[in-house]
């Protein structure tokens, strides 16, 4: 077959890896995949994971935001079934899309192998940097995916949430207003959430969602001085002072 470079190891035992993956490092540099000395700033590689119910249109977000059909997407729920990373280089930041498999409730989980997709999205969330909760505009938002916000939120972790498929719904803004109501209600820890408005099979609102990744990751990475921190909180003590009973 020509295949100058054969490689023995032994993946149970983990025998042999080091000599494969330094064989993958020089092939890389070699056909200038890569640069051995370019290194990409740590400020300018972000990790997004896109989560949500199944059959919310994750994966096709996915593929018109790299514009190449990349992952499998289709009518069927379940399709994506383990967390699979995707890279997308744009404005200088490189940036890992995390594709996960969708979040029933526990109730609805049927299969062993869904309920490690399940344990492994959330794996993912603690992991990445930016959650994008991927909601289908003509369904709205429910208490499942409250929940996976809420989740979100509770890892500490930045949440934007997309509403999909806005080019099949009639009465857009009543049905945005609907959505973000339920938020302010049902998600005020919470408050002021970003929301996207797109199609991502149409291709609609897909440059918004970037902007937004960005704001929020700067806001998430904000340091605020001692000193700040102490002027916030004598003001609000003056304004709101403690019980002295206890």
């Amino acid at each position: 077959l020509g295949v100058p470079d054969i490689i023995s190891l032994s993946a149970e035992h983990s025998q042999g890896i080091d000599c494969l993956t330094d064989q993958i490092k020089i092939n890389l540099i070699k056909n200038n995949y890569i640069n051995e000395n370019k290194t990409v700033e740590q400020g300018n590689r972000i990790n997004i994971a896109v989560v949500g119910r199944p059959n919310v249109g994750k994966s096709t977000l996915i593929n018109s935001l790299i514009n190449e059909e990349r992952l499998i997407t289709g009518l069927t729920s379940g399709i994506t079934r383990d967390s699979i990373d995707v890279s997308w280089n744009v404005n200088g930041y490189s940036i890992i899309l995390n594709d996960t498999a969708g979040i029933r409730k526990n109730s609805k989980v049927s299969d062993k192998i869904e309920s490690l997709s399940v344990i492994q999205t959330k794996k993912t969330i603690n992991l990445s940097e930016v959650v994008l909760l991927i909601i289908d505009g003509n369904l709205g938002i429910d208490s499942q995916d409250l929940k996976i916000a809420k989740l979100v939120v509770d890892e500490g972790r930045c949440l934007i949430i997309i509403i999909n498929k806005i080019d099949l719904i009639k009465d857009l803004n009543s049905k945005i207003k609907e959505i973000k109501n339920r938020l302010i209600k049902s998600l005020h820890q919470a408050k002021g959430v970003v929301t996207v408005n797109v199609s991502a099979e149409k291709k609609i609102g897909l440059g918004e969602i970037f902007i937004s990744t960005l704001n929020v990751y700067r806001v998430w990475n904000k340091r605020i001085s001692t000193r700040e921190l102490n002027n916030w909180l004598e003001n609000a003590i003056e304004k709101h002072p403690p019980p002295s009973i206890s």
